[in-house]
């Protein structure tokens, strides 16, 4: 509850609906006055933090999904896709073909090496997903573990 004593808002939690959301009934404020459902702390990214083996860095979400495909059929591994400016680890603008995610670098390098067989780093390399621009420069390039 907020109370300023009138000259604002004043907000009551009716009810927590589902963990993080609730419902508010705000009185007193003009065109603010109602019910509203919040989310508290919102559902995190389950990429954030982790690592992936960057196969394809396409232009476009239709060659990605070409990609994808012929990817799949030739390994029988499943792989994402993802926009590369959602991250500020990643360079923007590209969709992002990828196998993973992964826990650790070493991960994402073994995954290019050896389920893949892609032993260079103009083939496949790990990368950090996060929003640290500090990791754009950061590249792991294909390695056995």
């Amino acid at each position: 509850s907020d109370d300023d004593s009138g000259d604002g808002a004043n907000a009551l939690i009716g009810v927590q609906l589902d963990p993080g959301w609730y419902r508010i009934d705000v009185h007193g404020y003009q065109a603010a006055t109602g019910d509203y459902t919040l989310l508290i702390g919102g559902p995190s990214d389950p990429l954030e933090g982790k690592f992936v083996s960057v196969v394809v860095s396409a232009t476009s979400e239709a060659a990605a999904l070409r990609a994808q495909d012929d990817l799949q059929r030739q390994y029988g591994l499943e792989f994402g896709i993802l926009l590369s400016s959602d991250y500020l680890s990643l360079r923007p603008g590209y969709w992002v073909v990828y196998l993973g995610p992964f826990d650790t670098p070493e991960e994402s390098q073994d995954g290019c090496w050896s389920a893949l067989n892609k032993r260079t780093g103009n083939l496949c390399y790990g990368r950090r997903l996060s929003q640290n621009p500090a990791d754009v420069e950061v590249v792991y390039p294909p390695a056995r573990r």
